[in-house]
């Protein structure tokens, strides 16, 4: 399994961005402040990968969470292996390898499902979103946060707004006066994933205009 590359999203267009900067001043001036936005993310390039990182990222930092990975990928160099060590140690105490028991039960559990119905997943596409999170919360050790990280960087849904999401907690309570995702949710209507990024383009690039807004 080799360690995602990046991608350049497609659902980035001049007129949905313009559109998104006239829901609320918070996201005009957040737009203006970016000028050329660095709409990188994660390229898996397989189901099994983008859930290895769902389930690893859950409760971690983007960069404890890839160095994880990163080993494990390292002495596990096919699917097979991961997910069968994952099987194994799913019951033992403990975290192995910077990967706690219940993660690894998770794995094991996504691995047991796939070996069930392993075209399933092909259709969770074509399911509404609210279809698709309880399809994957039935999975037991993935939640809202993991499916609807599948949902953005694997399925590229164009509809979601994450949150649960700690870093879409930050932003919005930086860019909107302290407002809640859950508050903001009805101003990101039908562009909720072009809002996401750009909030988590926000933080990663420590935007004067956050951290105008942080300091005073």
């Amino acid at each position: 399994m080799a360690d995602s590359a990046v991608k350049r999203p497609a659902l980035f267009k001049a007129s949905h961005i313009k559109a998104l900067s006239t829901r609320h001043r918070g996201f005009r001036r957040l737009i203006a402040s970016l000028k050329q936005p660095q709409f990188d993310i994660p390229a898996w390039k397989t189901i099994d990968e983008a859930i290895l990182y769902a389930i690893i990222g859950q409760m971690l930092s983007t960069r404890a969470a890839h160095s994880i990975i990163s080993k494990l990928t390292k002495r596990y160099e096919k699917n097979e292996e991961l997910f069968g060590w994952a099987v194994k140690t799913a019951r033992t105490p403990g975290p192995l390898h910077g990967v706690s028991q219940r993660k690894r039960r998770a794995l094991a559990e996504w691995h047991l499902f796939r070996m069930k119905q392993p075209r399933r997943w092909h259709a969770w596409n074509e399911l509404s979103l609210t279809e698709f999170r309880a399809e994957v919360c039935s999975i037991w050790g993935l939640g809202r946060w993991a499916a609807d990280m599948l949902a953005i960087f694997f399925f590229a849904r164009p509809d979601v707004w994450p949150e649960t999401d700690g870093g879409i907690i930050r932003a919005t309570k930086i860019h909107f006066d302290g407002a809640t995702p859950s508050e903001l949710a009805p101003r990101v209507t039908g562009y909720e994933t072009l809002a996401s990024l750009f909030l988590w383009d926000s933080l990663n690039r420590k935007s004067e205009i956050g951290m105008r807004r942080v300091n005073g």
